[in-house]
C-alpha cells in the first residue's frame, strides 16, 4: 500500500538494486497504476469512522510526532494527502475482501503445491551506522568465514571460531515456499543445491547461503496441503485477480 511504504524509487534502488533509471521508470509505472486504481475505486464507499480508526493505527506506528512528520514529508504528503492515501488503502482492503471468496479453492480442488526449499544462512552484521573500521572488519570476517565453509567446515563450528561476529541460521522444519513475486525467494530458488554462495552485501551486513534440499512441486487436493502452501496458492490467485482488476477493471 502507498501509505505504509517508503518512497518506491528509493526502495527499488536500495532493496532490489535497480539502477536509478530503472527505479525511476518503475516508480512512475507504480504511480500510473495507483492513479488508475483511484479511478476504478472511485465509487467504493468508505466511512469516516474507518478513516479515523486507520489514521489512529498509523499514529501508533509513529509514537514520536517528529518521526511521523518526517515519514509523511518523505512521501510528499500533507495532512489532506495523508487522508486521501488512507482512503485509497481502505478501498483496496474492501476490494481484497470482495476478491477473497472468488479465488479461494474448494478443499477438493486439485492444485499444484509450489516448490519448497530448506537453506542454511550465515550472517555477518554490518549496519549502516557502523564505523568504517567495523564495516571493514565485517567484510574480512565474511570472506574468512566463506573460505572455511567452502572447504567443508561445519557452519556451527565456524560460528564458534568467530564468536560474536556472525550468526548461523540452520534449516528449520518450515521450508521457504517459492514466490515469483518476491525478489528474495526468486534469488533463493535460482541457487544450485549444496553450494555456498559468495558473501553478498545487504543493507545490514553480509549473508552467505547454502540450499540444503528442495521439495519439488506436486499436485494435491487443496484441503490436504499444509497452511503455508495453502496461503501461498491463495496469495498467488489474489495477486492475479488484483492485477487483472487494475488492467481491465473486471473482477473474476
Amino acid at each position: 500500500m502507498a501509505l505504509l511504504a517508503v518512497p518506491w524509487q528509493q526502495r527499488l534502488q536500495v532493496d532490489h538494486r535497480f539502477s536509478a533509471r530503472e527505479a525511476k521508470t518503475l516508480a512512475q509505472q507504480r504511480q500510473w497504476e495507483e492513479q488508475k486504481l483511484r479511478i476504478l475505486l472511485e465509487e467504493e464507499p468508505v466511512e469516516d469512522a474507518e478513516v479515523e480508526h486507520y489514521l489512529r493505527l498509523l499514529d501508533r506506528q509513529f509514537p514520536t510526532p517528529g518521526v511521523r512528520d518526517t515519514f509523511v514529508q518523505a512521501l510528499g504528503l500533507d495532512a489532506q494527502g495523508l487522508r486521501e492515501e488512507a482512503i485509497l488503502d481502505l478501498k483496496v482492503f474492501h476490494l481484497l475482501d470482495r476478491l477473497w471468496p472468488r479465488v479461494l479453492p474448494a478443499d477438493s480442488e486439485e492444485v499444484v503445491k509450489p516448490r519448497e526449499r530448506f537453506y542454511t544462512l550465515v550472517f555477518v552484521p554490518a549496519y549502516p551506522e557502523a564505523s568504517l573500521a567495523e564495516r571493514m572488519t565485517a567484510w574480512a570476517v565474511a570472506w574468512a568465514a566463506w573460505l572455511q565453509l567452502k572447504t567443508g567446515s561445519d557452519p556451527q563450528e565456524v560460528a564458534r571460531r568467530f564468536s560474536g561476529l556472525l550468526s548461523v541460521r540452520l534449516p528449520g522444519r518450515r521450508p521457504v515456499v517459492y514466490d515469483p513475486h518476491h525478489s528474495w525467494t526468486r534469488q533463493l530458488f535460482a541457487l544450485p543445491v549444496g553450494q555456498w554462495t559468495l558473501p553478498e552485501r545487504t543493507r545490514n551486513g553480509y549473508r552467505i547461503l547454502r540450499v540444503e534440499r528442495e521439495i519439488p512441486a506436486e499436485t494435491a487436493r487443496f484441503g490436504d496441503l499444509p497452511y503455508r502452501a495453502r496461503r501461498k496458492i491463495v496469495k498467488d490467485r489474489l495477486y492475479k485477480a488484483f492485477r487483472r482488476f487494475i488492467e481491465t477493471g473486471e473482477l473474476p
